[in-house]
């Protein structure tokens, strides 16, 4: 199976540690960025972690959407796709947040090493959307029959 891109999160234990913060996605062509808002006693970020996030309540504040919102803009993003992520970890967390925001995943989202693709170690001080443009790179040099495994 061939994927359109990766999904990378980043959460912390402040925050549900079950939602994601921040969402990078990366296509062959594309990125997206997604900071999600505060949602109090849902998603937040303790004053003690914003370091390790490179990320302050205040910007969560200020720059962030509401889960509902960033769904749609993920939605429209990777619509009908084949997206591919580290770990359960991240599809458990993506799937949480589209339960929160009562919508449904409008593409495929599947661990790379169900696709046989292993993901390089993991750089914990990556943002998510470079850590997602790693993923892409990995799966467009994997080779598969001698075809690239994202499609462009």
């Amino acid at each position: 199976m061939c994927i359109d891109g990766a999904i990378a999160v980043t959460s912390y234990s402040s925050a549900n540690a079950k939602l994601p913060v921040e969402i990078g996605i990366a296509t062959g062509t594309n990125t997206l960025n997604v900071v999600i808002g505060v949602v109090p006693g849902i998603i937040e970020i303790h004053s003690d972690d914003e370091a390790t996030a490179g990320l302050s309540a205040f910007e969560m504040e200020a720059v962030g959407l509401q889960p509902t919102r960033a769904c749609e803009l993920i939605n429209d993003f990777l619509v009908g796709g084949v997206v591919g992520c580290r770990e359960e970890r991240v599809k458990v967390a993506l799937q949480q947040l589209y339960k929160i925001a009562g919508q449904d995943m409008e593409f495929q989202l599947e661990e790379l090493g169900d696709l046989d693709i292993a993901p390089p170690a993991c750089d914990q001080g990556a943002c998510a959307e470079m850590e997602a443009r790693r993923l892409v790179f990995l799966a467009k040099q994997s080779k598969n029959g001698g075809e690239s495994h994202v499609r462009h």
